[in-house]
C-alpha cells in the first residue's frame, strides 16, 4: 500500500483537500473522517516535520479560528493534528508565533469541549485505536525545544518532579515535595508544575480513553501503564488540570512504576526526551 500520510505530506493540492473537506464535506460523518486523516498523518514525526517544511500546516491554521464552531469529533482531532505538528518533529521547525497561535487553538478546545462529549463520540462511532502512544507522547511532550527569545523560553518551559515513594494515586511526600519545590523554583523562577496546552490535549485524551475496558487492556498491552500512573502524579500537583486527571479505578491490579519508567517520564516532561 502507498504511504497516504507521505504522499499527503508532500502534495499540497491533495493536503489541501482534506482540509477542505473537514469544513465542507456532506456530513459531518465525512468531516470527522477527513480531520481523523490529518490526525493520523500527523503521528509520524518525519511526516509532521514534511509537513511543515511544505508548509501544509497553514492550511489548517487559517481554519483553526473556527475550531470552535465544528463538531465535537471534528474539532477533537484537529486539535490532536495541530499538537503533533507543534511537538513531533525530531527539531522545532515552528516559529514563536505559529506555536502561540496553535496553543491559542489547544486552549480554545479545552473550553468547549469535555473528555466525557468525545467518550461519547467514540463509543457512538465504535472507535477502536491500535496504539495509545500517540495520547501518552502528548502528555508527557515536556518543553518544545528553543523557541522565540530567552525570556520567552523561560517563561514557557515547563518543569515537574515526582516522589517515586509515593503510592499510586497518592500526593508525593509533603517534605519530598517541598524541598524539591523550592530546588527547581530557585533555579527557574518558575513554578515545576506547569502543563502546556499540548499537555493538556493528552491529558484530555487518557481521561475518556483509560475508560473504556479496551483501552485498558492495550495500555498494558503496550506497556504503558507506568508512564500512565507517572502521568497522574504530575497531574495532581497541577490545580490547573485537576479536572483533566486520568482516573485510574477500572485498572486492575496497578503496581508501582519502575524506577526506569520514572526517570524516563521525568526526562520527558521536564526536558522533551523522546522516549516513545
Amino acid at each position: 500500500m502507498p504511504d497516504i500520510p507521505q504522499i499527503l505530506a508532500e502534495n499540497e493540492e491533495a493536503f489541501s483537500k482534506v482540509v477542505w473537506l473537514t469544513f465542507n464535506a456532506s456530513d459531518n460523518f465525512h468531516k470527522e473522517v477527513a480531520a481523523n486523516t490529518l490526525f493520523c498523518c500527523s503521528n509520524q514525526p518525519k511526516v509532521a516535520g514534511k509537513i511543515i517544511e511544505n508548509q501544509c500546516h497553514h492550511f489548517v491554521l487559517k481554519k483553526a479560528q473556527w475550531i470552535t464552531f465544528v463538531t465535537p469529533g471534528v474539532a477533537y482531532f484537529l486539535s490532536l493534528f495541530l499538537a503533533n505538528i507543534q511537538t513531533l518533529p525530531e527539531e522545532n521547525l515552528l516559529p514563536y508565533d505559529e506555536i502561540q497561535q496553535i496553543n491559542q487553538v489547544l486552549e480554545a478546545f479545552l473550553h468547549v469541549v469535555t473528555p466525557s462529549e468525545i467518550g461519547r463520540f467514540e463509543v457512538e462511532n465504535e472507535a477502536v485505536w491500535i496504539s495509545l502512544i500517540p495520547f501518552l507522547r502528548l502528555a508527557l511532550a515536556g518543553p518544545n525545544g528553543p523557541v522565540g527569545t530567552e525570556n520567552e523560553r523561560l517563561q514557557t518551559r515547563p518543569q515537574v518532579s515526582v516522589d517515586p515513594r509515593s503510592e499510586i494515586g497518592t500526593q508525593p511526600g509533603e517534605l519530598g515535595e517541598k524541598s524539591c519545590d523550592a530546588e527547581i523554583s530557585n533555579n527557574r523562577g518558575i513554578s515545576p508544575y506547569n502543563f502546556s496546552p499540548v499537555e493538556k490535549i493528552g491529558l484530555f485524551c487518557l481521561c475518556h480513553l483509560a475508560n473504556v475496558p479496551e483501552n485498558r487492556e492495550l495500555f498494558k498491552k503496550e506497556k504503558l501503564e507506568d508512564y500512565l500512573i507517572c502521568v497522574c502524579w504530575f497531574a495532581q500537583r497541577c490545580p490547573e488540570v485537576v479536572d483533566l486527571t486520568p482516573k485510574l479505578d477500572g485498572f486492575e491490579r496497578l503496581e508501582p512504576p519502575r524506577l526506569e519508567s520514572i526517570a524516563k517520564a521525568y526526562l520527558s516532561k521536564c526536558f522533551g526526551e523522546k522516549i516513545m
